[in-house]
């Protein structure tokens, strides 16, 4: 994950960057930086991912539903979105969002020497990732031979059907 800013992918862009665009979606960011882990900047990373449109501009329905943070912003992250953690707090803007998240702690992910400049991660794991493209180029046609010697000699009637596509 923490490679992520530094790989490209597969339009020639990091996977975290600022200008991404396809078609219609208009220049998008999924990269808030070196931002400090806050309840603020979390509402923040919500409201941009759930946000994003499609290569037709159309809004593609994300939904915020995991925090993924280094083991230390475990407490931090608690303090932001479990509920019984929170029920004290005095903060209404973290307040807000108890128990809208699901953490994940994930040990592999670097803590850096404070735990305001840590890496932290929202993600979409709601819904199953569609592996499969399916590409329609010509529609089934179905026909039926109407004619020939098995037709009227046989009482034979066959059928038949035509179509070209592809999956990816």
């Amino acid at each position: 994950v923490e490679a992520a800013g530094s790989t490209t992918c597969y339009d020639g862009q990091y996977f975290f960057d600022t200008d991404h665009s396809s078609g219609l979606s208009g220049t998008q960011s999924n990269l808030l930086g070196s931002t400090a882990f806050s309840a603020t900047n979390l509402k923040t990373a919500i409201t941009k991912m759930e946000a994003y449109k499609d290569d037709a501009g159309v809004v593609m329905g994300n939904k915020a539903t995991h925090l993924m943070v280094p083991s230390g912003l475990r407490f931090a992250a608690m303090e932001v979105i479990n509920p019984n953690v929170v029920a004290g707090s005095t903060d209404v803007t973290a307040r807000s969002l108890a128990g809208t998240l699901e953490i994940i702690v994930n040990p592999y992910l670097t803590t850096a020497a404070t735990a305001a400049n840590s890496a932290w991660y929202v993600l979409n794991l709601g819904s199953a990732v569609k592996p499969f493209i399916f590409q329609n180029r010509i529609p089934a046609e179905f026909t039926q031979l109407t004619s020939g010697d098995d037709y009227f000699e046989r009482d034979v009637v066959k059928f038949g059907c035509r179509a070209r596509f592809a999956f990816g």
